[in-house]
């Protein structure tokens, strides 16, 4: 299994537990977005010298996003 794809693993349970709760209870688990950032701190400087970024990643950062911004 290549980093990417662990880290891309673990991204998708990190974004699950912060949109999870907004979408099904309208409730933002600031706990779980402080970890999410710290693992994309983390994640981060892993991938620092990358030449290029799973796609599956990307996805997963603007989905987040878009989640986020539509719960303000």
């Amino acid at each position: 299994m290549s980093m990417q794809h662990t880290l891309l693993h673990e991204l998708r349970n990190r974004t699950a537990r912060v949109s999870y709760p907004l979408a099904l209870e309208n409730k933002f688990d600031k706990k779980a977005f402080t970890e999410l950032i710290d693992f994309l701190k983390t994640m981060t400087t892993a991938m620092k010298y990358e030449s290029f970024i799973e796609k599956g990643i990307l996805v997963e950062l603007i989905t987040l996003m878009n989640r986020l911004k539509n719960h303000q």
